[in-house]
């Protein structure tokens, strides 16, 4: 059996900061004491950077 030909738009997978943390992977907290504690990002699980999926654009064909 043959797999059928993807015809969506073509995207490809781009590594950004995080948007959360800014990269940093760690999100600072102010305790009741005054000083500050740290904690991994939630949003990108301390590793700083988050995929993406963005579209690739068409290849332009020149006129002739």
């Amino acid at each position: 059996m043959e797999m059928p030909a993807d015809k969506g738009p073509a995207t490809e997978l781009v590594w950004e900061p995080c948007g959360t943390c800014w990269g940093q992977r760690v999100i600072w907290h102010a305790s009741l004491g005054g000083s500050m504690h740290r904690e991994s990002c939630r949003s990108c699980l301390g590793v700083g950077q988050s995929a993406v999926l963005v579209p690739v654009p068409a290849p332009r064909r020149l006129a002739a």
